[in-house]
């Protein structure tokens, strides 16, 4: 590949040394070849009145804005018509050009095309001799360009309309309406159930009547407008193919097998979403590609999602002062910006999720190719070849899938049986060293119940900083065959940050030796600590004392401690402190009692506490 891009330079470099012998020119003016022609999206201002279903709000709410004035006729269209003096429609779509604009503009308001040859002054100067006084209504259709720039420029260029004047900027990106104006924007809802049916039926059922109350018919119908989403240009192309289909088979049959695929034709769905994907910037395009291995209709979680791409290497950072998780946040919001998300919500365990629309998913499945793919029960794992590089897989067919170059691969969401077995794991890591991933950040393990221990070399991953959870082994520290770590592999780990779980404590044989090795005080950067103990009694000759954490902790929990009794010094030192939980821990819990216990006194300066699950203190 190296040598292919040096040919290709080389060709370039060439091309460039002849453009004095061959008298080419440079222009600013962006030249329109066949392509960029074909893949743009062209607009009108006309619609037939008869085929527009379900907008009379949005149409009165529009005319309150353009007219100042509460309107109820559907006659209005005609005051519109005569409240402006100038009416101008330009279709931008893929190329913001300021001198294409106002040439287009001068065209719309005219119906004369300017000269080709003039210069962007003399076509600005026509354009204010056109407008210049006159209150004029102008729509600038399919805009995308993000840049406030471009658009103030243009913006200066329209000032000179008498007072009254409106500009209607048209656009799928949520931050093109923000650049473009700081009022409130209107969002076009999709259609009502209703509506969407009558638009759906106006288009299937033309030259059948009959058929359109036919329960089948109407079943099937209500089935396939579930997955339009009340998007008008949706159901207009499905409900077209569906009208040469005349049979109740011919609809089931589309149903149950075209209607996943129809997405992927050339028809006008998916063209028309690309778009939306072409304007993205290149770092976003991998991101939102990525998103294919989620399952349709799944719930993603925005911070793994977010965790993905960093691991993916697809989030860089250009500010040493902003961490890699919130650049990956602002990716997030600028693709949820521009539609590529719906329905956020936030959720008191999972945190914040959103949704993909089926077409958005299937737009992610088309740019990502053969590269990304869901493997269930159902799939043929032959057919994933060597380009393939990210797949969600269903565990349960793992066994029978062979091993290739992979960068990601995830467990199928929420399948009923998650058996994940020493041998499907020993599988996925099947000649694989921990220690070599010097660069893994983030290593989540909350959900492996089964875990028994950590693997050995986990201590030279220095990079990290979240791990989640760390197993001490169940067969004593220097157990699990020579492969489990002890708790000294934990002391060089000191950019973890979050929360660590540290489980089976009581397990540990050289209990003072490897809890001081294990360096907790030096994690400057946790935030929460969790020392659970398991179910054993052999604690002792354990002290808490040299579990030492940092001093910017901010929540801790002791579970099942039944050792030493008396509460550590180091936790007086521990002023940030703002949740404290003894959990199983008899003794512990007793000495902690409110009031009367005899180390209270040690932990009323933390504000909430919780003994064996009930709150004690909670201090505002």
């Amino acid at each position: 590949m190296g040598g292919k891009i040096k040919a290709i330079k080389a060709r370039f470099a060439s091309i460039q040394g002849q453009t004095s012998e061959l008298k080419l020119v440079e222009r600013n003016l962006p030249v329109e070849t066949p392509f960029t022609d074909k893949r743009r999206r062209q607009t009108h201002s006309f619609v037939d009145k008869e085929e527009i279903i379900g907008r009379d709000g949005d149409k009165a709410a529009l005319l309150e804005l353009l007219l100042e004035k509460e309107f109820q006729s559907e006659e209005n269209v005609i005051m519109v018509k005569d409240h402006f003096e100038l009416k101008m429609w330009v279709c931008v779509s893929d190329i913001f050009d300021v001198k294409t604009i106002v040439a287009n503009i001068i065209k719309s308001a005219t119906n004369q095309a300017p000269n080709q040859n003039l210069e962007t002054d003399q076509l600005q100067t026509q354009l204010r001799d056109k407008i210049d006084g006159k209150k004029y209504l102008f729509v600038l259709d399919d805009i995308w360009n993000e840049e406030g720039e471009q658009w103030f420029s243009l913006k200066k260029l329209l000032m000179g309309g008498a007072r009254g004047s409106r500009i209607i900027v048209t656009t799928r990106s949520h931050r093109v309406a923000k650049v473009t104006s700081k009022c409130q924007s209107y969002v076009l809802e999709g259609l009502s159930d209703d509506d969407a049916w009558s638009l759906f039926k106006k288009i299937a059922f033309e030259q059948r009547d009959a058929d359109s109350t036919n329960p089948v018919f109407l079943e099937i119908g209500t089935q396939i407008l579930e997955r339009c989403g009340g998007v008008p240009l949706v159901i207009r192309t499905i409900a077209s193919t569906l009208f040469i289909k005349e049979t109740e088979r011919e609809w089931r049959s589309f149903k149950d097998n075209e209607l996943a695929r129809i997405s992927r034709k050339d028809g006008e769905i998916l063209p028309t979403l690309k778009l939306s994907y072409d304007h993205l910037p290149a770092h976003l395009k991998h991101c939102f590609a990525y998103c294919r291995l989620y399952p349709k209709d799944h719930k993603i979680n925005i911070q793994t999602l977010v965790q993905l791409w960093i691991a993916q290497g697809f989030v860089k950072q250009s500010d040493p002062n902003q961490s890699l998780q919130e650049i990956g946040l602002d990716y997030f919001k600028d693709l949820a910006e521009r539609s590529f998300f719906q329905e956020m919500e936030e959720h008191d365990y999972w945190g914040m999720r959103c949704k993909m629309h089926d077409l958005m998913h299937d737009l992610a499945e088309s740019v990502a190719g053969r590269e990304s793919r869901i493997l269930d029960s159902n799939s043929n794992t032959s057919e994933v070849d060597e380009i393939c590089r990210h797949i969600t897989i269903d565990f349960q067919i793992f066994p029978s899938f062979k091993g290739r170059k992979l960068r990601t691969l995830l467990p199928f969401p929420y399948q009923k049986n998650r058996n994940r077995s020493e041998t499907i794991w020993n599988l996925i890591i099947s000649n694989w060293k921990i220690e070599k991933l010097v660069n893994l950040t983030h290593l989540s393990c909350l959900d492996c119940r089964s875990l028994t221990h950590m693997p050995r070399g986990i201590g030279k991953l220095t990079s990290l900083q979240r791990l989640s959870m760390f197993v001490v082994d169940e067969r004593g520290s220097r157990g699990g065959g020579g492969y489990a770590a002890d708790l000294r592999e934990l002391g060089g780990l000191n950019n973890l940050r979050g929360q660590l779980r540290i489980t089976n404590l009581g397990l540990v044989k050289n209990a003072k030796e490897e809890f001081r090795a294990a360096n907790l005080k030096e994690k400057q950067h946790l935030e929460s600590l969790v020392l659970d103990w398991g179910y054993t009694t052999d604690d002792e000759e354990k002290s808490l004392e040299d579990l030492q954490p940092p001093p910017n902790l901010k929540r801790l929990s002791f579970f099942g401690w039944r050792g030493n009794a008396k509460i550590p010094s180091w936790l007086s030192l521990l002023t940030n402190l703002e949740f404290l939980s003894i959990r199983g821990g008899p003794r512990l819990a007793e000495r902690c009692r409110k009031d009367i216990g005899e180390d209270w006194h040690k932990i009323t300066h933390i504000p909430r506490i919780r003994v064996n699950g009930r709150q004690v203190q909670f201090l505002k």
